[in-house]
């Protein structure tokens, strides 16, 4: 008998290593003293607010941070009875954001598939949606002095053709990311500037509280998990290349792919400058870079599902 349970052991334990949830308080259930005002998303550490304004709701407040009824209108929580809130997009303050942060129990492991999902919703009095919210992966805890996007690329962004218009019930988001290795936080927010944010009036519940005129958002149950299903070099990546770097007018992309990417380049705001298709295959490419300004880019490559492969940053000097 023992000898069979010490093999279903063996068996069972790379499988429950895999599901393990590498995101502490995923839920936000955990608290410390009960959310009375904005800003409070430290009373579930470790999360935090890279800029001091991501809010706290919990079933133990009874007026506007509370859960189900709050200040935005009517949402239980996808469990328990906790969640965050999140401004991705105000009208009157069109460059305006909050983003929820929280370091992970065990950094990324380097070319390591790891699956992330989360859950919004829309608040009720709400008479704006945005489509536009990510996970931004990092190896240090990222602060900011105010509430612009951040200059960040996120690995994982929901697609538009995801709608998050809905403010009856929870939408889910998720996607697969390869590490670079040692990220250790996670940041979760809308990194578009306001001519790139995708926003859709949907109407709202008057209030004379609140102008709603904005897209605010809860946000619950986050997961970063390894995943084991395939390796980096079992999936599109095999071997990409980027030189120069820092460019001029010309980068050269050496790359073997085992099925059609694509490469994209964005400014520090998020606008997408560039696309190019690579192939199934080893190719090399060039792209042209000549009307491209002198300054700092990120760039990243996708399979054809969206998923991103491989990130990075691009110097261009003119």
């Amino acid at each position: 008998m023992k000898f069979h349970l010490t093999i279903t052991f063996l068996l069972i334990t790379p499988f429950l290593f895999a599901q393990v949830n590498l995101v502490p308080n995923y839920s936000f259930e955990d608290t410390t003293h009960c959310p009375t005002q904005q800003g409070e998303i430290f009373f579930a550490p470790p999360w935090n607010s890279v800029n001091a304004g991501t809010d706290y709701f919990n079933s133990c407040n009874n007026a506007c941070f509370g859960v189900p009824y709050n200040c935005g209108g009517y949402e239980p929580a996808h469990t328990e009875m906790a969640y965050a809130g999140i401004w991705l997009f105000i009208v009157p303050v069109p460059t305006y954001r909050d983003y929820l942060q929280v370091p992970l129990l065990d950094s990324l492991k380097y070319g390591k598939k790891y699956y992330t999902e989360f859950y919004v919703s829309l608040a009720d009095s709400c008479y704006y949606a945005c489509n536009d919210i990510g996970i931004y992966f990092s190896k240090d805890s990222v602060i900011s002095t105010n509430n612009d996007p951040l200059p960040y690329l996120p690995q994982i962004e929901n697609s538009h053709s995801n709608p998050l218009t809905n403010k009856n019930g929870w939408t889910k988001i998720s996607g697969y990311y390869y590490a670079s290795g040692g990220e250790r936080y996670i940041v979760i927010g809308n990194f578009k500037d306001a001519i790139s944010s995708d926003t859709v009036y949907v109407g709202g519940l008057p209030s004379t509280l609140v102008d709603w005129r904005q897209a605010y958002y809860y946000v619950d149950d986050v997961t970063v998990r390894l995943d084991t299903t395939q390796g980096i070099e079992e999936n599109n990546l095999c071997k990409i290349k980027l030189h120069p770097n820092p460019a001029t007018n010309e980068l050269t992309i050496d790359f073997a792919l085992t099925d059609k990417g694509y490469f994209e380049l964005f400014d520090l705001i998020g606008a997408k400058r560039k696309a190019v298709t690579l192939d199934k295959g080893s190719q090399t490419k060039r792209i042209d870079l000549t009307d491209i300004d002198s300054g700092i880019y990120f760039y990243s490559v996708v399979d054809r599902k969206g998923n991103r492969i491989k990130t990075g940053k691009l110097i261009v000097i003119k």
